[in-house]
């Protein structure tokens, strides 16, 4: 049987040790993360623009910051933070160089939760620093912004994906000591998501390339190895946060994901919507659908994804995978109001289902059985 040709994209260089290395020559934009604006400031050059991040990107944040890398006119721009840092990193950057990218995206994000932009391009170097666990975010084309969600409740907000060749950064770099003061609950969370990314894309979504199954056990292995190791210890050290970075990097370069489809996984996109509707963080949405939905396939519901490679990836040897998930320290559902979780699949339908590839294969009784049991809905009077 003949192959299309395939060409196979790794990702950014990856550096590893001091984050200092990840700065370039030159006049440039640093965007850092307020949690650890302190530590980096210190050591980084006076001549270069500190933006500090306090939240999540936003479409005014995004324009804001974005003007000032156009004044500025650097040659580069860093970003150093969690997720949120980075993904503000990734816009304004793209923005700075294509005027009108932002009214494009703001436009869109009212009909659907996922944007593609596949034309645009970056002339500026672009070097991400990660300094939580989980997101990934320094590997991948991807970026997210917060926005009020125009149909539906009054006041609730929605998070957009945006996919682009220019939120691909010429350099990710790891440095374990900006790791250091992660809460242990944080760092467990993170392992969670990145192990999520795989487990989940792989039982769902298998490949048609050999290697992108014998990656994804290997990672999915050592990431549940790391998360076994904390549970022991309650006191991540060097070495795993090292470790622990190195796998959720992974998750989003190399071959895991490849010949999985544009949405291997389904689970992001449930907790994304649970996360906006119940406003907890996205990685404890995560750790709760990540257990009942693993409970699901062992049921034999074969839409959430195949037993045999479940079993083959995750031996829970009879254990209850959300068992597994409170051993780690995690919580196994999420409690809410009544009617929280009708409102998390409507919105669901409404920004990831219809014609889009995410959750459209999924029924509404389908996606009540997994948010169902994800969600514990109190009844008071």
């Amino acid at each position: 049987m003949s192959v299309a040709p395939l060409v196979i994209q790794a990702g950014p260089e990856l550096g590893i040790g001091s984050w200092t290395a990840a700065m370039p020559p030159g006049n440039g934009v640093v965007l850092i993360d307020d949690a650890v604006t302190e530590q980096v400031t210190a050591v980084l050059p006076h001549d270069v623009l500190i933006i500090p991040v306090y939240q999540t990107a936003s479409v005014g944040t995004v324009r804001a910051t974005a003007l000032l890398i156009e004044q500025t006119d650097p040659a580069w721009v860093v970003g150093i933070g969690g997720g949120a840092a980075m993904d503000l990193t990734k816009l304004a950057a793209a923005a700075a160089e294509h005027s009108g990218l932002m009214d494009h995206i703001e436009r869109v994000s009212t009909r659907s939760g996922f944007i593609r932009l596949p034309r645009a391009r970056r002339r500026r170097r672009l070097h991400l620093v990660p300094t939580t666990i989980g997101t990934g975010s320094e590997s991948s084309q991807g970026a997210c912004f917060d926005h009020l969600l125009e149909q539906g409740v009054p006041g609730e907000r929605a998070r957009t994906l945006v996919s682009s060749p220019a939120f691909a950064a010429d350099q990710a770099w790891l440095d374990s000591s900006l790791l250091n003061s992660l809460p242990e609950t944080l760092v467990r969370e993170g392992l969670v998501e990145a192990l999520s990314r795989v487990l989940v894309s792989a039982v769902v979504s298998p490949s048609s390339l050999p290697i992108s199954e014998w990656e994804a056990q290997m990672l999915v292995s050592r990431i549940l190895g790391l998360l076994d190791r904390i549970a022991i210890t309650h006191s991540p050290d060097e070495i795993l946060l090292k470790e622990a970075a190195m796998a959720s990097t992974l998750t989003h370069r190399g071959t895991s994901l490849v010949g999985r489809g544009p949405a291997p996984s389904p689970l992001w996109f449930v907790a994304t919507e649970m996360s906006m509707t119940t406003r907890i963080r996205k990685n404890q949405a995560i750790g709760a659908l990540l257990g009942h939905w693993a409970r699901l396939v062992m049921d034999g519901h074969r839409e959430w994804g195949d037993l045999g490679r479940l079993a083959s990836l995750w031996p829970l040897r009879g254990d209850d995978p959300r068992a597994v998930i409170r051993r780690w320290g995690l919580a196994s559902d999420i409690a809410c109001a009544s009617g929280t979780a009708l409102r998390v699949i409507e919105r669901i339908e409404q920004r990831w289902g219809g014609k889009l590839p995410m959750m459209s294969r999924f029924t509404h009784p389908q996606l009540r059985s997994l948010v169902g049991g994800a969600m514990r809905e109190e009844h008071h009077g």
